[in-house]
């Protein structure tokens, strides 16, 4: 029994005599991107007084949700720093709801997706502006009705 288990080693350790190698080249392509979910063919975001403090008011938020790939990188900007509304009122957007960190065509949202959706919550301030007209205690006094126009949101990642 030993010798011929000896015999079976030889034999298999001759099989494996030689070796080669060669490289393979191989293309990966990593892609990166961002998707836009909920996005509303129109927001309602909400109703102004006609006697409006200077600095304006926040309004509802243009709310969607986006999922962009773990690490990367993206940016919300407007394709301007405002938006005439009519004659008398001044549309522009905010990162939060208190009016700190404003976003715009030169100041963009810098964020960073999580590999998962995340909800974007892009707040509207409107303010008076143009043909409203100055009343007491710093407010402005501007025309009444409906408001509706256009805005431009980009996504870039």
């Amino acid at each position: 029994m030993k010798k011929f288990f000896l015999i079976l080693i030889l034999a298999v350790s001759s099989m494996f005599a030689g070796s080669t190698s060669t490289t393979v080249p191989v293309t990966i392509d990593v892609t990166q991107t961002c998707s836009v979910n909920s996005f509303q063919a129109s927001y309602d975001i909400g109703s102004v007084p006609t006697i409006i403090e200077t600095g304006g008011v926040m309004l509802d938020p243009l709310s969607f949700q986006i999922n962009c790939s773990n690490g990367l990188g993206y940016q919300i900007k407007p394709d301007a720093g405002g938006y005439e509304m009519g004659s008398d009122y001044f549309l522009d957007f905010w990162q939060e709801a208190n009016g700190i960190h404003e976003v715009e065509k030169n100041s963009p949202w810098n964020l960073t997706g999580t590999g998962s959706y995340e909800t974007i919550n892009l707040f509207a301030r409107i303010r008076p502006s143009g043909s409203c007209v100055d009343t007491v205690g710093g407010k402005k006094l501007c025309s009444a009705g409906a408001i509706s126009g256009s805005v431009t949101i980009n996504i870039y990642w």
